[in-house]
C-alpha cells in the first residue's frame, strides 16, 4: 500500500493559498507512490481538492489562552542565559496548539483506519523540488517508528536535539492513541509536562511513547536540493511581520524586563512600543534582523498592566494581579541552563 502525505494548512490570504497550491503541484510527481491529504480549519478550494486524494475541513479552530498551556519558545542572546516565554507568540497571549493537533489527529486516525502504515507530515508553506528525503524516510520507517529533523546551533542547549515541526514521518500502525483519538485534556496535560512548550517537542514526546524509536536527521538535509519556505523566513506568508516581544522575569535582579528580538529575515521592524500601567512608555524605533533590545520595567509587584504595540497597532495586553504574578515567573523568565516546568 502507498504511504500517505498529510498536508496541514491555514490559508488566510492569497499568498498562503498560492503556497499550498505550489506544494500540492510539486507533489503530483510522486502520486504513483504516495497518496495526498490536505486538512484545514478553513474551507479548501476545489482547485486544491481535485489534485489530492482526500481534503478535510474542520470548522473548529480552538484557541488556548491559559498561560500554562501556551507555547513557550526560547532564545539565547549571546550569554549563558536563555529567555523562555509564552508571550513570544506573535498572535498575542493565545495558542493554536489544540487546533493544530485536531488536524494532525484527523489525518493520522483516518490513515490508520484505512490501512496506511506510514504517514509523512508536511506544512503547507514548504516546497519540495527533490524527494530523496521523502523516499529515504519511507525506507527508514521499515526499521524505525518515526523520523524527525533537528536544527543545532552553537548556542543551543547542550545535548538536546531541537526538533522542527514542518516535516516529519511516522508509522501510524503502532502510534500512541493520543495521536489517533482527540482528547484535549490529555493533549494539554502532555504540553504542560514538556520543558519546552512547543508543538515540535510535544510531537517528539508522543512519537517516543511506547518505546518507539525515532531516527533523527539534521535539517540541512532538507535544504540540499529542496526549496523550503515557511512563516519564519517568508514575510509574504505572514498576516503581519511581527518580531518576538515578551516581558520576562529576571530572577537575578528580581524585576520584570522586556525583550524585542527581530527573527524576520530581510525585514526591519519599526515603531515598537511598550506601555506599563498606562504610564511608562518604552520605544524601539527600528530593529534590524537578529538584533535585540531589552528594558528593565521594574518590580513584578509594581506592574499591573503591560500593553505592546507594533506599528501603532495593539499586539497584546498582559494583566497582572495576585492570582497570576507567581505563575508569570514560571511561564516567562530568564534562567541559566534550566527550564521551569511547575507552576
Amino acid at each position: 500500500m502507498k504511504d500517505l502525505i498529510l498536508i496541514s494548512s491555514h490559508c488566510t490570504n492569497l499568498e498562503k493559498r498560492n503556497a499550498l497550491n505550489k506544494l500540492v503541484d510539486s507533489l503530483q510527481s510522486v502520486r504513483n507512490d504516495y497518496d495526498l491529504m490536505v486538512v484545514s480549519h478553513l474551507p479548501i478550494s476545489s482547485d486544491i481538492s481535485e489534485k489530492v486524494n482526500y481534503a478535510f475541513y474542520d470548522s473548529e479552530n480552538t484557541k488556548t489562552t491559559d498561560w500554562q498551556y501556551l507555547n513557550a519558545p526560547w532564545l539565547y542572546i549571546g550569554d549563558e542565559f536563555i529567555i523562555t516565554s509564552v508571550f513570544f507568540c506573535t498572535n498575542g497571549a493565545k495558542s493554536n496548539y489544540l487546533a493544530i493537533y485536531r488536524l494532525l489527529i484527523m489525518g493520522f486516525s483516518f490513515a490508520k483506519a484505512f490501512g496506511y502504515k506510514k504517514v509523512h507530515y508536511i506544512e503547507y508553506d514548504c516546497y519540495m523540488e527533490n524527494f530523496d528525503q521523502l523516499y529515504d524516510n519511507t525506507k527508514l520507517l521499515d526499521e524505525h517508528d518515526a523520523v524527525m529533523y533537528y536544527k543545532s546551533k552553537e548556542n543551543e542547549i547542550k545535548g538536546d536535539h531541537i526538533p522542527v515541526g514542518h516535516f516529519h514521518s511516522t508509522r501510524v500502525d503502532n502510534i500512541n492513541e493520543l495521536f489517533t483519538s482527540y482528547d484535549p485534556d490529555k493533549l494539554l496535560y502532555t504540553l504542560s509536562t514538556c520543558a519546552f512548550k512547543t508543538n515540535e517537542c510535544v510531537t517528539e514526546k508522543v512519537y517516543k511513547m511506547g518505546d518507539r524509536k525515532i531516527y533523527y536527521k539534521h535539517h540541512n538535509l532538507l535544504e540540499i536540493g529542496n526549496s523550503y519556505f515557511n512563516k519564519s523566513s517568508d514575510t509574504s506568508l505572514m498576516d503581519e511581520p511581527i518580531p518576538w516581544i515578551a516581558p520576562y522575569y529576571n530572577e537575578e535582579s528580581d524585576t520584570v524586563c522586556i525583550i524585542f528580538y527581530n527573527i524576520i529575515k530581510n525585514h526591519v521592524c519599526k515603531n515598537l512600543t511598550v506601555i506599563v500601567n498606562d504610564e511608562q512608555i518604552y520605544n524601539v524605533h527600528e530593529l534590524k534582523y537578529i538584533h535585540w533590545q531589552s528594558f528593565d520595567l521594574g518590580s513584578l509587584d509594581s506592574i499591573n498592566k503591560i500593553s505592546i504595540f507594533v506599528n501603532d497597532k495593539l499586539n497584546k495586553v498582559i494583566h497582572f494581579d495576585e492570582s497570576n504574578r507567581h505563575k508569570f515567573r514560571y511561564v516567562s523568565y530568564r534562567s541559566k541552563g534550566r527550564m521551569l516546568t511547575h507552576i
